[in-house]
């Protein structure tokens, strides 16, 4: 038997079946199982945050060693991927001076419309 309760507050009974809930989690075991643990990706994602020039190579051998499991390129830019750190290029630009950056405010200003 199923409990089901309300909104109000008051239970009742559903049948003699049982009724899986559709925000139940799935049970654990199913697929293969992740290379890293939690640790590992918070550890990842913290050497990630600190040194951002590091490339996911580098990045692999170092969590490697701290590990002590080789743990591919691949694996560590999923999880980077993961934990919301894509890669990224610098722009490139020339910065402008201040004469520049004026010149510009007045062009944009006399062609607003």
């Amino acid at each position: 038997m199923c409990i089901v309760v309300s909104s109000m507050g008051c239970g009742t009974i559903k049948g003699s079946h049982l009724q899986r809930d559709q925000t139940a989690s799935r049970r654990r075991g199913s697929g293969r199982r992740r290379i890293t643990t939690t640790a590992d990706d918070h550890y990842l994602l913290q050497c990630a945050r600190r040194r951002r020039t590091l490339t996911a190579l580098q990045l692999a051998s170092q969590l490697s060693a701290a590990a002590g499991r080789p743990i591919p390129c691949q694996t560590v830019s999923r999880r980077l991927h993961e934990g919301g750190m894509f890669a990224r290029r610098p722009v490139v630009c020339v910065p402008l001076s201040p004469a520049h950056v004026r010149a510009r405010l007045h062009w944009a200003r006399q062609h607003r419309s």
